[in-house]
C-alpha cells in the first residue's frame, strides 16, 4: 500500500510541474493557485486548490467566473460552487496532484465549454455530488483550531493516530486514515467533519488565512 504524501511532498510537486503556480501553506493547509488552459482555443482560467493532507483537494475556478445556461444548473458542481472532479475512492492522499487533481480539473474545464457551447450537452460522463458537499471553510478552520488547541493532550494519549473533528469538537482518534473516514461518515455524515493525523511536529504555516484569500 502506498504511503500518503505529505503537504511539502505535494507543494515540490506542484513547484516543480507548474513553475509560475503560487503554492503557500496555511490554514488548513496546502493552497495552490495556477492558470490552466484545457485547449490552446480556450482561454486562461485561473483556479485555486486547497487541501489539508487528508480530505480530497477543493477545487475551484477563481475567474473567469462560470456561467450557467438559462433554465440549467452548473453541472457537476457541488453547492458552494467547487468542482466535482471524481468519484471518493478515485482519489486519496496518496496520489500526487499534480497528475490527478490538475489533468482531471483541466478535463472538467474543456467539458464546461463544450457544455456552454452546445446548450447543455454534458460529455464528460460522472456523476452528480448529492452527498458529497464540501464543509464551509470556516467550518474547517475551527476545526483545524480546535484540533491545536488540544495537540498537547493529543500527541500525550494518542501520537500516531488520527483525530476526527466536527464542529470545533473532537468524534474520535482511529489507527488508521481509513477507519477515520469510516468512522467519522458514520457519525457526522459525508462531508460534515475533518481528520488530522496526531503527530510530533506541527505543520509550518507560512502566511496567515487572510493572506490566502
Amino acid at each position: 500500500m502506498r504511503r500518503r504524501l505529505t503537504l511539502a511532498q505535494q507543494a515540490f510537486g506542484l513547484r516543480g510541474r507548474f513553475s509560475d503556480a503560487r503554492v503557500q501553506f496555511g490554514p488548513p493547509g496546502l493552497v495552490c493557485v495556477l492558470d490552466l488552459e484545457p485547449t490552446p482555443l480556450s482561454r486562461s482560467y485561473t483556479v485555486r486548490i486547497e487541501y489539508n493532507g487528508y480530505s480530497r483537494p477543493v477545487v475551484k475556478v477563481l475567474s473567469p467566473p462560470l456561467e450557467g445556461i438559462p433554465g440549467r444548473e452548473l453541472p457537476h458542481t457541488f453547492k458552494d460552487g467547487d468542482l466535482c472532479l471524481h468519484l471518493h475512492e478515485e482519489w486519496g492522499p496518496q496520489d500526487l496532484i499534480t497528475t490527478t487533481i490538475i489533468p482531471w480539473a483541466s478535463e472538467w474545464l474543456l467539458h464546461y465549454e463544450i457544455w456552454r457551447a452546445t446548450g447543455g450537452t454534458w460529455c464528460g460522463g460522472g456523476h452528480e455530488p448529492e452527498l458529497e458537499a464540501p464543509m464551509e471553510r470556516a467550518d474547517v478552520l475551527k476545526n483545524y483550531a480546535a484540533f491545536e488547541a488540544m495537540r498537547a493532550e493529543l500527541e500525550a494519549n494518542h501520537l500516531g493516530k488520527f483525530a476526527v473533528l466536527r464542529d470545533g469538537q473532537l468524534v474520535g482518534t482511529y489507527m488508521s486514515i481509513r477507519e477515520a473516514r469510516a468512522a467519522g461518515n458514520a457519525h457526522c455524515g459525508v462531508g460534515n467533519f475533518t481528520t488530522q493525523e496526531v503527530r510530533s511536529e506541527p505543520i509550518e504555516l507560512g502566511t496567515t488565512a487572510a493572506a490566502l484569500a
